[in-house]
């Protein structure tokens, strides 16, 4: 895969995840993300889906009681919440996740690439950066693509995450239409490609692929050596075709 080789590979990718929600919270949505002694980390972003809030951690072997201790602080929330690893949890995390009700298992694989040159395959579809003046239309085809409510998506789409420094938002269009989003923030050497997103009617043809090679070139010309991100199911063949592999599955333990 490269001389990174996986498990460098998928330790990097972690941390850098990590690293970029810590920055999209304290410094996007001005929310505080206090770290533990031992590295575990409180999401709260408030956005109601379970794997955007919770309890997390880069390391593989979490500390237990630290993870507890976050997870109680949780327990006021508002919001769906999760207990996030790496891989498969230990039986203490399975039963620190069942004192909080937290059952159900979701996964998503975690997709690492090294940079290379990227070759656009975009067939003249035109694409473009955008910043929060624009957040409106952002939000719109970031929710349409996603197929959730425009006021979920609005967390994503604020000016103050738009203009972040260090992260870029993009919008593909087709004869002036927008018809997908992408998102890239840099975390160190690496590239997080987030929010690729194009709305049912216009799916199938390039235009996600055309946002996520957007994010990749301008991160690799700022100096990224790694791109990672989290795939759906329906993303992960395209991010295979476009080099991606996955270095490991995360799992969320959230309630059913």
């Amino acid at each position: 895969m490269s001389d990174i080789g996986v498990d460098g590979l998928a330790d990097g990718a972690a941390k850098a995840l990590l690293l970029a929600f810590e920055r999209l919270l304290t410094v996007g949505l001005g929310v505080d993300s206090p770290r533990g002694e031992h590295g575990t980390l409180l999401i709260t972003s408030g956005i109601p889906l379970p794997h955007l809030n919770g309890v997390f951690t880069d390391s593989r072997e979490p500390d237990v009681d630290e993870v507890a201790e976050f997870a109680h602080r949780m327990t006021e929330s508002a919001v769906p919440w999760s207990i996030q690893v790496r891989g498969e949890p230990t039986p203490e995390l399975v039963e620190v996740a069942t004192r909080f009700g937290l059952t159900h298992r979701m996964r998503l694989p975690l997709m690492a690439m090294p940079a290379a040159p990227v070759t656009f395959t975009s067939d003249g579809h035109a694409v473009r950066t955008v910043d929060g003046k624009e957040h409106e239309l952002y939000r719109d085809v970031l929710a349409a693509g996603f197929e959730a409510p425009v006021d979920i998506m609005a967390a994503l789409a604020q000016p103050e995450i738009l203009d972040m420094p260090g992260a870029t938002a993009y919008l593909v269009e087709a004869d002036g239409e927008p018809v997908s989003t992408g998102f890239g923030i840099l975390v160190g050497d690496h590239i997080g490609v987030f929010n690729i997103s194009t709305p049912p009617g216009h799916r199938r043809r390039g235009y996600g692929r055309t946002a996520t090679e957007a994010v990749l070139r301008d991160g690799y010309a700022a100096g990224a050596r790694v791109a990672f991100l989290q795939a759906s199911s329906d993303g992960l063949p395209l991010y295979e075709l476009l080099g991606f592999r996955v270095v490991e599955t995360w799992t969320y333990l959230q309630r059913g």
